[in-house]
């Protein structure tokens, strides 16, 4: 584990897929321990370790985002961190609140949620279903890129994994497109927003600022 949260393994020579899978082996040796804890019945500590989990691969993330500078890039990490927001993460959230109520489970409760069995035909259905929504992610992305440019499909991303850093944008939209002549682009309600608009919105009031001014 430690050899791969080194920070000084992480420079700007790093290899980038070799950044994000340095990660994706941490997040599965956290993932692992978790379910080590929850074989030991050690619920308090398994739910400690998949709270670590959620804000690590968070925190991983951002980093990776951050690190992309390039369309090649972004062909690479786009599709894959969005499976991960979309599908792996409320996974995550639903194990950890599972494991959240064991912790105060009775113990006629708790044999009955340990003997549930898994056929294998279920295990069999849900990797094809993973693999399905892999090929899914890809043309989405790839139908983004027809109407977007990478400044905005990279904060899109963005947006995905930390919700917050959309509020800038927001606020830069709203003190803008007035000047602009676009008041309609300065909406009352956010949420009903989407992220791919608000980064697309963004990145072409950029644009327009930094026109030069017609002079007669």
């Amino acid at each position: 584990m430690a050899d791969y949260r080194n920070p000084q393994i992480y420079t700007k020579e790093t290899n980038f897929p070799a950044r994000l899978r340095r990660y994706e082996c941490a997040w599965q040796i956290e993932q692992a321990i978790a379910i080590i804890y929850i074989l030991l019945k050690e619920f308090y500590a398994a739910s400690n370790k998949m709270n670590q989990l959620r804000q690590n691969i968070r925190k991983d993330t951002i980093d990776v985002i951050s690190s992309c500078q390039t369309e090649e890039e972004l062909d690479f990490i786009y599709p894959e961190l969005m499976r991960i927001y979309i599908e792996d993460i409320p996974i995550i959230e639903a194990w950890h609140t599972q494991v959240n109520y064991l912790k105060t489970a009775s113990k006629e409760e708790f044999n009955e949620i340990i003997n549930l069995k898994i056929s294998e035909e279920s295990i069999s259905d849900e990797v094809d279903i993973s693999t399905e929504n892999e090929l899914i992610e890809q043309k989405q992305y790839e139908a983004l890129k027809q109407t977007s440019h990478f400044n905005a499909l990279r904060d899109n991303l963005k947006f995905t994994v930390n919700p917050e850093t959309r509020r800038e944008h927001e606020v830069y939209i709203a003190d803008r497109s007035p000047k602009e002549g676009y008041y309609a682009l300065a909406p009352s309600n956010w949420k009903e927003v989407p992220d791919m608009t608000v980064a697309n919105l963004y990145w072409y009031l950029k644009s327009k600022e930094n026109e030069i001014p017609f002079q007669n």
